[in-house]
């Protein structure tokens, strides 16, 4: 009897597992279609004309994308840089290095998706590289000769996906899971994907970090003492394109994977517990 109650109480186990948030992360779009299985383009084109303003997209789960900042529409290449793949979708166009995204049903109320991804490009305006130039560039004192600063400070910048098991921003006390991804992207050699497939993501911010420049008159003693790392540039802002998310195949399935409803799991697990009391009163 005790291997039979100790064999049910293992089995329990299994079919009563605790939740986790754990999500896989993917830098390929290739690789992240083969991971969710069935998934669809998101059609920006039937919802938006080049540059409206929008907070909100919808997906072909029927569900929708909120953003917390409005987006502009637009295209690619006329007016932003190269997008990756010879690609030329429209785009949702931010102009904040920041954003956060959450997901709703058609009733208006929060939802989660398991697979969702989309590619990121920052950009900066001619005018934001003149500016620097004006406030930075000098002089030189003995050949009269106009010293450019360092122009790669704008090449390239860190850009961040945190992805939320909770409704992160509508929650104070919120205690919830986050995973991030940080990739550096070119603002001028293609976007890069931005993808996850896994537990339930309610929301996920995207931001975009700062390039610190090199300020010779500061010292290490001085960073030492007071922490001060000179000043920083960041991108004008980002745009977002070839949205893509993940359908489940069936009811009950999730990216290719077969998941009991908890329901069904509860009654399994009660009723081996009621063979075992049978079991143990006939012996």
């Amino acid at each position: 009897m005790r291997k039979l109650t100790a064999l049910v109480l293992m089995l329990g186990l299994f079919v009563l597992p605790a939740s986790a948030f754990a999500v896989e992360f993917y830098t390929d779009r290739s690789a992240w279609e083969a991971a969710a299985g069935n998934f669809a383009q998101v059609d920006l084109a039937s919802q938006y004309s080049r540059w409206d303003f929008g907070n909100y997209v919808e997906l072909p789960s029927a569900n929708y994308l909120g953003f917390y900042q409005e987006f502009e529409v637009g295209l690619v290449p006329d007016d932003l840089p190269t997008w990756s793949g010879g690609n030329t979708p429209m785009v949702l166009d931010t102009w904040n290095n920041s954003n956060w995204m959450w997901f709703e049903n058609q009733d208006g109320d929060w939802t989660s998706l398991n697979a969702f991804g989309f590619e990121i490009q920052p950009y900066v305006s001619e005018d934001t590289i003149n500016n620097y130039i004006s406030d930075y560039g000098y002089e030189d004192e003995d050949t009269g000769e106009f010293i450019l600063p360092d122009l790669s400070v704008f090449d390239a910048f860190d850009v961040n996906l945190a992805v939320y098991d909770d409704e992160y921003y509508d929650n104070w006390d919120w205690e919830g899971n986050y995973q991030v991804l940080t990739q550096n992207v070119e603002t001028n050699g293609g976007a890069k994907f931005f993808g996850w497939v896994g537990s339930n993501v309610w929301d996920f911010e995207i931001w975009i970090e700062d390039n610190y420049l090199y300020q010779p008159e500061f010292t290490q003693a001085l960073f030492d003492e007071w922490g001060y790392e000179g000043d920083s540039v960041g991108p004008d802002g980002f745009a977002m394109a070839r949205l893509v998310e993940g359908l489940p195949q069936s009811e009950n399935d999730v990216n290719g994977t077969t998941t009991p409803e908890p329901a069904s799991m509860a009654l399994l697990g009660i009723g081996l517990l009621g063979l075992a009391r049978r079991f143990r009163k006939k012996n």
